[in-house]
């Protein structure tokens, strides 16, 4: 396995190492409210129209 070196890329994989997961319910319910974000938005760009 290579080793991450000062490039943008070994930095941004270390970086992301650092942060725990989500687990599966957490992920669920971000999926969900990022849904409801997105059919909100649509229904107010209907509405500006």
């Amino acid at each position: 396995m290579a080793s991450f070196g000062s490039d943008t890329l070994g930095i941004y994989l270390r970086e992301i190492g650092r942060i725990d997961r989500l687990l599966l319910e957490q992920e669920i319910f971000y999926a969900r409210l990022v849904r409801s974000i997105l059919v909100l938005e649509q229904q107010k760009n209907l509405l500006m129209q």
